[in-house]
């Protein structure tokens, strides 16, 4: 391909005569730390007209990116300017609030007291640029408190659990997902070699060579495990994959006895995890290609700087390796480490499985669960006694979604909990104690 995909013109490094000046077009957003690039599907005049739907989509996951911005490989171009961060604060006691992050420190968006008549204290929690106004605002509301101990209180958090805004408050929410994780996923279609017309589901070509990005009728699956090993890789993914949170993309053909469909699998930050049907009925030729890279800037054993590209295989035999250790520790010595998220849930679907298989087959499926075939199109091989079944493809989440949307729901937000409280605390993360 050596021409532009929106306006249909041939591509040169001048643009010039009849020809368009390409563009270095970031397939994963320069704004969320993506390094896949191509100079051979956009234009730079069409590159700059996506720019204000990819800064929309970028937007979404700032609070995610400004807490792991310390430990962040550079972007390729840009600065990061840290905001404050939108979040509700969950107490262990009493309702959600409203707060804000910046600076290290969480303070509700809406000042309010705490009023302890029997310490005669009352304690005014607000941002430390608000406090001293908020005081005289109370002093005069409530005259009483003027024998009453004044604390000042400009973070809030106490051990709660913070959870970061996302979807809150954006009426566009879907559509820019939607849109965003669809442009991904074309573009990465296009660096792979697939022609513009085989991606009918989402690019539609106009008679003048132009063409229409239109993802709205696509079928944008949301991921989900459908065997145990499946689940149980996904319950210890931070703790047991060295690369996470990581971007992922495969591109391939996903075939049966009545269908041919091009689809690709996208999954952000190890957690938002789509498949996109590019063509529902493919008849080009077969096509197979993945990318991986980390954000997190790591080092090797031998203190060497790591590249954020990786290889998918090696990781996932790594990582298959760090979740047997997990479990074989379990039955030696009873526990699981302290940072699982779940550790309750985890061990009963542990231990049912291993009652039920016996703790070889167990190991077994999760090594079928973590091989580079699996990935690369989702399909899970269980073995029984009737031979090999499949238990996750495209198809088997479309169903799920159709059928089960809190399953779906139960999975997506136990993801999005495992990433809010990894960016909380990447700095326990990165210690040695919890990186593998």
């Amino acid at each position: 391909m050596n021409y532009c995909y929106m306006c249909g013109k041939e591509l040169s490094d001048d643009g010039s005569g009849t020809t368009v000046k390409r563009h270095k077009e970031h397939i994963i957003h320069n704004g969320i730390y993506g390094r896949l690039k191509s100079s051979a599907i956009l234009c730079e005049t069409c590159g700059g007209k996506c720019s204000g739907s990819d800064a929309k989509f970028v937007e979404l996951f700032k609070g995610f990116i400004d807490l792991m911005s310390p430990f962040l490989y550079g972007k390729d171009h840009g600065s990061e300017e840290r905001k404050r961060i939108k979040a509700y604060l969950y107490p262990i006691e009493g309702e959600k609030t409203e707060v804000e992050y910046h600076a290290g420190k969480t303070y509700p968006k809406v000042p309010y007291t705490i009023v302890d008549d029997v310490k005669k204290e009352v304690t005014l929690c607000a941002n430390k640029h608000r406090l001293k106004d908020f005081e005289k605002v109370v002093l005069k509301e409530h005259p009483e408190y003027e024998d009453y101990t004044i604390i000042h209180k400009d973070d809030v958090t106490d051990g709660a659990q913070i959870g970061l805004f996302f979807s809150e408050q954006n009426p566009d929410f879907n559509k820019i997902f939607k849109e965003g994780i669809a442009k991904i996923a074309i573009e990465f279609a296009l660096h792979s070699g697939v022609d513009r017309a085989d991606i009918p589901e989402i690019l539609r070509v106009q008679k003048d060579g132009t063409c229409v990005f239109d993802p709205t009728n696509a079928a944008t699956i949301p991921y989900t495990p459908h065997s145990s090993a499946d689940i149980l890789v996904a319950l210890a993914e931070d703790m047991v994959d060295a690369n996470y949170p990581c971007h992922t993309l495969c591109l391939f053909v996903d075939e049966g006895e009545d269908y041919r469909m091009l689809v690709c699998y996208v999954d952000l930050f190890s957690t938002f995890r789509y498949y996109i049907v590019l063509n529902e009925n493919y008849d080009g030729p077969e096509v197979s290609n993945d990318y991986t890279q980390r954000i997190i800037a790591r080092q090797d054993e031998n203190g060497n700087a790591m590249q954020p590209e990786f290889d998918l295989g090696d990781s996932l035999k790594k990582t298959c390796g760090n979740l047997i250790k997990i479990i074989n520790d379990f039955y030696n010595t009873g526990k699981l480490p302290d940072y699982m998220l779940d550790k309750k849930t985890f061990e009963t679907l542990l231990g049912t499985m291993v009652a039920d298989e016996g703790l070889e087959q167990v190991i077994r499926e999760i090594v079928d669960s973590l091989s580079i075939e699996h990935y690369s199109k989702h399909v899970v091989y269980h073995y029984v006694d009737v031979g090999p079944t499949i238990l996750s493809a495209p198809g088997k989440c479309l169903d799920t979604a159709e059928d089960d949307l809190d399953r779906v729901r139960e999975y997506t937000n136990m993801k999005f909990m495992q990433l809010n409280r990894f960016c909380w605390n990447v700095g326990i993360f990165m210690t040695e104690k919890y990186s593998k």
